[in-house]
Formats: structure tokens, sequence, C-alpha cells
């Protein structure tokens, strides 16, 4: 037996015993062993690669960008000052934060062989706009940057503050420091991997190699990366799923993620990938068995608090003078019921502080927060001498215009393959610029050229929000991006608002817009108007066969996410037929993010004791009714106790979790899936073979959707016919053959069907009864039909005076 001085000397003597276990090696040992380690160039050359990579991200990528006009520009806030340790729901429920529950995971050898972690080992982090996804990624990214190089003597003065700046906050959040388990970290935004995906069929290892090799003077390519992950473990944060929007790009990102996985799963490798996106649109599930999903729970109001007054001493100065306001602001804003439901997000927040200082009024809803941010910005400039105030004193409103329509065009573009990011180029913009001055009389190819070309250039250093990036413009936060595109939706007339509003309110990717469109309208002084929205959301699914709209309905999702708004609590007239709208949901089929739906469905509750009233009567009816409805309250129910904590509901919230059934309400006939889908696909055999117009594209929709049912009773009855038919075709030792089948075989028939009106009503009239025959089935085809043909069917621009 040897104490611990001895095994201490022998570490330290003896190179052979650190290497034997990664997490002992030293900063000397890593740069070292490089050329013995990968053999691809000389030791020296390779070592001062790497070292130059590490070290140039350690240093440039400390700050995180949000830049407000009024600041200086191109400002940065030091991620080792502002971050805080978010609060996550994992997926067994329990209670942790994210950056403690993530580095945690990462101390753990996760070679799937010789791992003593059980379940899943890598993460995806979901969490709704402006949660701190971004910031989080950056954050753990340095965390290990700073781990690796700890303990070398050449950092430089940047890249050391950085390091013990980032070590400095780990311990300020309760940990213990840096990473012990030193892997190499590398960041991705998946937009741009998207972006340069679509160009050419790379693998994530190769653009990896290419974002180092741009940023080094040496050449790094994927062979290099392959032998380095197979003898060094790695921290790979993948970030923005949810920016890449269509869906065939998304698909083939999600693939290229999963081989690099299996591959690394099938070499025994100690890989560690942490994905985040939204929720919203989140259907793919992304390999539950490789990846356990967390959530971002909202702020707890002390940490909201603390968090605001310290990202405001870091902005502006522990000495400014504003600070004292901005405390007793805060401190106002988590005393009110309706601005405590505000500061749940870090970003949101961070608006908060911004328009407190600039002595603003404390914003009732989100949407009146982040227009109230634009708002202090334009103040701002406004009275800062210069040209930019002389634009602004003369133009502001065409600059609003300007911004609205950009934000829109940028949304537009970021559900297109070959436009992930969101960025314009100046040469686009400039088309935009015309197209705004045009519309309120100007000639900007004749006597307002200069004032176009004026405009141009600022927004190329920065106007208000917009502001150049990389080799175009665009906005630094993706919600204002969001708040633009939401306010061109309700501009111009009525008829033309009401078509863009109805067209896109099934769409997840214009969700966000959609919502702050509706807050507009909801603080405007036009009743009709708001009844508008309301309308629109009870008809949603109505004539909707096209995407199956009475099979899978997202009106009660829809309707659930605006009764929670602030906007809509304050008019009853909207609120009330809102929230019945939207406690349909228990109808099926069961919601695809159960947990998020249990906190918007407490969190509408909480409104008011009406409102509690509502939510107890659905749920108790509901408990009685068919088995389907029955499953889908009682899972919810289930999630109250843990959902109320986290939200730190009232006590006649939480009594929601021992809501009773008041007996049997549903259907009294029992679900047979197998004899239902025997009935209804001789229905459709029938009308196809009497020569009804869209019959046979309809019954060959209704096999498709039947083999689609793989999860339910009759699912695995068409599981055997499939595999069946797979084996008869030879496809079993070529599963890319049996990818094939299956999207001829089964989607494709849907996606005919669904082109063709006649055809699209006959399949939704086949399959009216599914959520009760087959919820499970009804989930899957939801989940498909509303991640597809959304997008599929949405290929023009709804509003062609853009």
């Amino acid at each position: 037996m040897l104490d611990g001085n001895q095994v201490d000397t022998l570490v330290s003597v003896h190179d052979s015993v650190r290497r034997a276990f990664n997490a002992l090696l030293t900063t000397g040992d890593v740069f070292a062993s490089l050329a013995q380690l990968v053999g691809f160039v000389d030791e020296n050359d390779l070592a001062e690669t790497l070292f130059r990579h590490a070290r140039t991200t350690l240093a440039a990528e400390r700050g995180i960008t949000f830049d407000e006009a009024g600041g200086p520009a191109g400002s940065l806030l030091p991620i080792d000052l502002v971050a805080v340790d978010l609060p996550i729901l994992t997926s067994s429920g329990e209670q942790e934060t994210l950056v403690r529950y993530v580095l945690n995971r990462g101390e753990r050898v996760l070679r799937p062989r010789t791992t003593l972690h059980e379940g899943p080992r890598h993460l995806v982090v979901a969490g709704p706009m402006g949660n701190g996804k971004t910031t989080m990624s950056k954050l753990l990214a340095q965390a290990y940057r700073a781990s690796l190089l700890n303990g070398a003597s050449d950092l430089g003065e940047l890249a050391t503050a950085a390091s013990e700046g980032i070590e400095a906050r780990l311990k300020e959040l309760g940990l213990h420091g840096l990473p012990h388990h030193r892997r190499w970290p590398m960041r991705i935004d998946l937009a741009a991997f998207a972006e340069d995906e679509g160009q050419s069929e790379r693998t994530l290892l190769r653009y990896i190699a290419d974002v180092i090799s741009r940023r080094t003077v040496r050449t790094v390519n994927a062979a290099h990366m392959d032998t380095w992950m197979r003898r060094w473990p790695w921290f790979l944060v993948l970030d923005g799923l949810d920016e890449v929007t269509e869906p065939r790009t998304r698909r083939s990102i999600i693939d290229r993620v999963l081989e690099l996985v299996e591959d690394a799963d099938a070499n025994n490798l100690d890989l560690f990938v942490v994905l985040t996106t939204r929720p919203v649109g989140y259907t793919e599930d992304i390999a539950p068995t490789l990846f356990e999903r967390v959530d971002l729970a909202p702020l707890p109001i002390d940490q909201a608090l603390a968090y605001g007054k310290n990202v405001a001493r870091v902005r502006l100065g522990k000495d400014h003078e504003a600070v004292p306001r901005v405390d007793r602001g805060l401190e106002r804003a988590a005393a009110s019921e309706n601005t405590r439901e505000l500061m749940v997000t870090p970003l949101q927040v961070l608006i908060l502080t911004i328009i407190i200082e600039a002595a603003g009024p404390l914003p009732p809803d989100r949407f009146a927060l982040f227009w109230g941010y634009y708002d202090t910005v334009s103040k701002r400039e406004r009275v800062k001498p210069g040209s930019l105030k002389e634009i602004l004193d003369a133009h502001l409103p065409n600059i609003t215009i300007l911004h609205e329509r950009v934000g829109y065009e940028l949304h537009v573009r970021a559900q297109l393959s070959d436009h992930a990011t969101a960025t314009m180029s100046s040469e686009e913009l400039r088309d935009v610029i015309a197209a705004v001055l045009v519309d309120d009389g100007h000639d900007p190819d004749g006597a307002d050229a200069d004032l176009v070309e004026d405009i141009r250039k600022a927004c190329l250093q920065r106007l208000l929000l917009i502001r150049a990036h990389n080799e175009g413009v665009g906005f630094d936060v993706r919600a204002l991006q969001e708040l633009m595109a939401g306010r061109h939706l309700t501009t111009g007339p009525d008829d033309r608002v009401e078509a863009r509003l109805r067209q896109l309110a099934a769409h997840p990717h214009w969700r966000v817009p959609w919502i702050f469109a509706a807050g507009r309208v909801f603080a405007e002084t036009q009743p009709h108007r708001r009844d508008q929205i309301v309308e629109i959301v009870k008809a949603i699914d109505d004539d909707a066969s096209w995407r199956l709209g009475r099979v899978s309905p997202v009106g009660p999702g829809l309707a659930l996410d605006l009764a929670v708004d602030g906007g809509a609590r304050k008019h009853p007239r909207v609120r009330k037929p809102l929230l019945a709208n939207a406690l349909e949901i228990f109808d099926g089929p069961a919601p695809k993010d159960a947990r998020a739906t249990t906190r918007l469905l407490l969190r509408a509750a909480g409104a008011s004791q009406e409102a509690r009233s509502m939510v107890a009567a659905a749920l108790r009816k509901a408990l009685g009714g068919d088995p389907g409805t029955r499953l889908i309250a009682e899972h919810l129910q289930t999630m109250i106790p843990d959902t109320a904590g986290e939200l730190s509901a009232s006590d006649d919230v939480r009594m929601l979790a021992s809501v009773k059934s008041a007996g049997v309400t549903g259907r009294q006939d029992a679900p047979n899936p197998l004899v239902w889908w025997q009935g209804v696909r001789e229905s459709a055999s029938q009308v196809q073979a009497a020569g009804a117009v869209g019959g046979a594209a309809a019954a060959a929709a209704v096999e498709g959707a039947y083999l689609l049912g793989l999860a339910s009773v009759a699912g695995l009855h068409a599981v055997e016919e499939w595999e069946a038919f797979a084996g008869t075709s030879a496809q079993s030792s070529h599963p890319e053959l049996a990818d094939a089948h299956f999207e001829l075989d089964l989607r494709g028939p849907i996606l005919i069907a669904l082109d063709d009106p006649e055809a699209a009503k006959l399949l939704e009239g086949f399959l009216l009864d599914l959520r009760f025959q087959d919820p499970q089935a009804a989930a899957l085809l939801r989940d498909w039909v509303l991640a597809v043909r959304t997008s599929v069917a949405w290929e023009q621009d709804p509003d062609p005076t853009t």
C-alpha cells in the first residue's frame, strides 16, 4: 500500500503512469505527445497548431454579444462575469442545474463498453427563446478549454484572464472549479454547419477540421480529427438545432450527428455530446437510447433578481448612477404578478434592466417587453449627436418598417435549406431599403439615392437592432428578429393581416413571431382585431385537410401559448375562449412535450380563480373520459407536483394534482385498433373501386398511415408486414434501401394524397376516429405531418408585396 505522497511522486516522475489515466495528464503531456498520438505533422508543428487554436478560442470567445445602441459598438459582456447556472428538469423529473449536471457527467469516462454511467450518455438541452442555451454552451466550452490548458505557461494575457475568470465563476456557482477530466472541447453552431453542409455532403468531423484550420496557420483534415478522437476524450457542443428548420436539411444534420456518435460508440470512444434546441418544433426525439433530454426551467425569482442586479453592474459599472434605479425597478417588477411572469429567462431579465435604466415603464407582457427595448434603443440614439441621429429624427417610421421587413425576410429565409444563417447581403439590404422608401413616396434611384446609401452604411455599422454579421447584416438576438417578423405580420390592411396569420398559424417555425403578432394585436385599441385572433385560433384546424387538421389539431396548443401570454390575460374577452380552446388539448393526440404543456396549464390556472376552475373542470372531465383522453390527463397530472414546485405555484394551483374524475364522461365503446384499421382499409378500397375523385390516392395513403403507426397495436402488426416485405425484397442487409422503401411505400403515398385536395379530404374523413382508436398512431402521424407538411406546403412568400 502506498501513501498519498508516494503516489504523487510516482505520477509526477513517471509519465507512463500519467498516460495510463487521461485525467492525470499535464498540459505538457498533452501537447508534447500529440505527434505520437496523431502522427500527421512533426511534434512541434502539431503542438503549436492545437495550442494556438485552444488558446485563441479561450481568449476570443470569452465575451457574449448583446449589443445595445447607446453603449460602445461591438461591446461584449465577459461570460464569466454574467453566466448563471440555469435550473433544469431531468428526464426522470429531478430538479438540477445545467452546468453542474453537464460537468458532473463529463467527469466520467463515457466509453460505452467501460463506463459506469447508466442510461443515455449524451444530452439534448431544450429551452424556449432567451433561456440561455447559447450562453451556457459557450460557458461549458470555455470551462473545458481552460481545463485543457490549465498549467500552461505561455497562454498570454487574454487567455490567462479568461481561464482565471471561468475558474472563478465555476467556484462561485458552487462547483469545485475547472473540470478534472481534460476533455478536448469543440463548439459548433448548427445553423452555420447546415448552410455549409447544404453546399457539400460533408461529415461533421470534416466541418470541425475546417473550422480549426480557418483559425490556425496549419491545415487539419477529417482523418486527423478522427485519429485524435480515438486517442483523447472529447466534449462537443452542438448549438441551435432549432435554427435549422428546413426539413431535409434538419434531417441531414441529425443524421450527421448520429453518424459521429454511432461511430464513436462502435470504436468505444470517450465522446460527450451536448445538443441545444428550442422545444417548439423538436419532434425527432433524437436516439433516446443515446441522448437524454433535459429541459431548462424558468428562473426562480430570487435567481432572476440576482442575475438582473449583477448584469446591470457588469454592463454599467458598479458605481454607475443608474444601478440603484435598476435595483429598485427589478424589486418592483418581482413584486408585480404581471412583470414577475416576464422574469423567467436571462434574456428577458437583461432587457428589463435596460428599460428600467432608461426610466421606461415596466412592461405588462412579453410583446411590450421586447418592443419597449426597441423603443428604448431608438430614444437613446436620437439624443446622441451625429449623422445617425439625423437619419432617425427624419426617418424613424421608415427605419422601424425596415426592421420589420428585414426581420420577416430573414425568418422566411431561415426555413430554407440555402439560408440557414439569418443574414442578408449588403446588396439585398439595399433592395429592402429602397422598397421601404418607395412605399413612402421616395425616389431611391434618383433624388433619394444618397438616403438609401446612408441607411445602408448605417446598417453595416449598427442601425438600432440591425448590424453587420460576417458578410451581411442581421440581428444580434434571434428573439428580436422574431419580434420584428411578428410586427410585419400585423402591418397592413386587415384582410392582408388576416391572410398572413391564417397561413402561418400552424407552422412551428413561425410560432414565436405569431405569438408576438398576437401580442401586438392584444396591445392595440382595436377589439375587432383581438376577436380576429381568437377566431383564427378556433378555426385553425377547419378546412385544413392538407395537413389532417381535424385528425392532428394544432389549435389547442397555440391557444394555450396565447392564453398564458400577458397580452391575452389582460382581456377576459379573449382570455376565456382561448383557455377553453386550449383545454381541448386533453382530447389528443398526446402532447409531444408533456412537461411544457403541464407548465403552461399551471401558469394559465394561476391567472385567476376562474381560470383554475376551468382547468380543474377540464382535468376532471378528461380523467373520466375515453382511454386515450384519460391517459393524457393522468400523465400530465403526474407532472403537476414537480412543475408546480418549479413555478413556485400557489397552493390552489398545486391542488390540481389531487383532482379526481367526476365519473365516466367519455365514449363507452372500447378501442379496437386492429378491427378499426381493417374497416378503414376496406372503406378506402371501396371508395377507390367506386372511382371517386382522389379515391386511389386516399386508399394508398391509408395503407401508408396504417404502416406508419409502428408504435400502436396495429403498428406492431404492421411491423410484421413491413419486415416480411423487407425480407422478400432483400432489404434486411441493406438498411439504406429499406429507408428508401420506407419513404416510397409509407410517407410518399401520404404526401401525394395531401397534395390532392379531394384525396386529402377523403383521407381526413377515413382517419377522423384515429385519436380514439389508435392514439399512438395519431401522435406519430401528428408529429410527422406537422414537421414535414407545413414546411412543404409553404414554398412561397405569403406576402408577395414584401
